[in-house]
């Protein structure tokens, strides 16, 4: 009996690094599927022709990932692919599913959706399907899943999350065209060169802020062990002469003692002279205190961190964050990164809804003050995603469409810049500031 033959698709969303989410779905489906399965990862990042690469597979199941911006994409290809071959079991997930179930599966040709963390998820429904055991029955004891029935829209209770990661084998990257990503010479956010991948750390944020989307998908925070990361870089080095990483915990500072223990391993295991390294810290998790700790990761190969400053104005920065950072807190965690040796990126949001022309003079200031302390910077104009307290206000303030597809086709004929979702400044301004910032 040949294995059934299963296919993850990655819609397109051009980027340096692989898409890890996929990698561990396959990665778990590998090690804890009750059958043998030939597993093959179709990333839009990499092939001009996902469909043509999806029809060489020929597989009996099809599993998308989506980001909003990539989410009317993989809808459309679910039509074609159902249009080919209406047997193919589909199923998709990721975060836009997660903010937007009901939404989703009206506009796709998907069979069901996985909520939040997918590995269980979609290993217990190929296992099923595999033994031709998924029947409607079967579907609503499986947690963590939306589908129709007879035109009935039905999502069972949440499923727990994995609590140690450890047991989740690292991403399958076999699967990913390494070459490609490997290939690029990046020139941003620190770390110069090729042969850069990234490393997931930990999931979850136990921060709330108002732009973001990760408390969709996890609840607090959990983390790998510092052994399993360690290994996992080891293997890094062996199969694929990795130069540098780049960890993408939204919060790699919320563990300091994690930090110690993590540097001082790297150290002793003589990784601090192959791998450069960079991280997502939180400034208002950095105080004069973690100096010393900051120049150890320095002393371990770490090069920067990133922080998300967001606005120089006090009263955008408390809407965005919660009033949990201050502008006092930007310019502490500035001077103590550097203090330590390491470089500063940070990333500046403009165009928030109630953001007043003030208001953007103040993120201007704030960036020609620290602009020799502050090694990379890019400014984004905010924007709502679904699932997000943003995209709740602007929904109520009729700044985004009703029909989120009718959004993500606005912002791809606009041919002058980004959409601006703000009710206060004119969209002129807005990218005028945007443009003198990123230029």
């Amino acid at each position: 009996m040949k294995p059934l033959r299963i296919c993850l698709v990655n819609s397109r969303l051009e980027g340096p690094y692989p898409p890890l989410g996929i990698g561990y779905i396959a990665s778990y489906l590998r090690k804890y599927g009750k059958d043998k399965y030939d597993i093959k990862i179709v990333d839009g990042n990499c092939c001009r022709d996902i469909l043509k690469e999806v029809y060489k597979i020929n597989p009996e199941i099809i599993g998308f990932t989506a980001l909003s911006p990539q989410i009317k994409e993989a809808v459309d290809l679910s039509w074609q692919i159902r249009k080919w071959k209406k047997t193919i079991f589909q199923v998709v997930g990721g975060i836009h599913v997660s903010a937007m179930p009901e939404e989703t599966l009206s506009k796709g040709a998907f069979d069901i959706e996985i909520l939040r963390e997918g590995e269980e998820t979609f290993c217990e429904l190929v296992d099923l399907f595999s033994r031709n055991k998924l029947s409607k029955d079967a579907l609503e004891r499986i947690k963590g899943v939306c589908f129709k029935d007879n035109g009935v829209f039905y999502c069972t209770p949440r499923r727990e999350e994995i609590a140690d990661l450890d047991m989740i084998p690292p991403p399958a990257r076999d699967l990913f065209d390494m070459k490609h990503y490997l290939s690029y010479h990046l020139a941003i956010r620190g770390l110069t060169g090729s042969r850069i991948t990234t490393v997931m750390g930990s999931r979850g944020c136990p921060f709330n802020c108002t732009f973001c989307s990760s408390k969709i998908v996890f609840k607090g925070v959990r983390q790998f062990s510092t052994e399993y990361l360690i290994a996992e870089i080891k293997d890094l080095i062996k199969q694929y002469n990795i130069k540098a990483v780049f960890f993408t915990d939204d919060t790699f500072t919320i563990n300091k003692e994690k930090i110690r223990n993590f540097c001082t391993q790297f150290i002793n295991e003589g990784l601090s002279a192959k791998i450069k390294w960079e991280v997502q810290g939180r400034v208002n998790l950095i105080s004069w205190q973690d100096l010393e700790l900051l120049q150890l990761m320095k002393k371990a190969g770490c090069v920067q961190i990133d922080y998300g400053f967001e606005s120089g104005s006090e009263r955008i920065l408390d809407f965005l964050k919660k009033s949990t950072a201050r502008i006092s807190d930007n310019e502490r965690a500035i001077q103590v990164t550097k203090k330590a040796g390491l470089q500063v990126m940070g990333t500046f949001m403009v165009g928030t809804p109630g953001e007043t022309e003030a208001d953007l003079e103040k993120t201007k200031d704030f960036v020609s003050k620290n602009f020799n302390q502050i090694g990379y910077f890019q400014t984004f104009v905010s924007t709502p995603y679904p699932g997000t307290e943003l995209y709740d206000i602007c929904f109520e303030k009729g700044l985004v469409a009703k029909d989120y597809f009718e959004q993500l086709s606005e912002e791809g004929l606009k041919k002058d810049g980004p959409v601006v979702y703000c009710d206060t400044v004119p969209r002129e301004k807005v990218i005028e500031v945007l443009r003198y910032l990123n230029n």
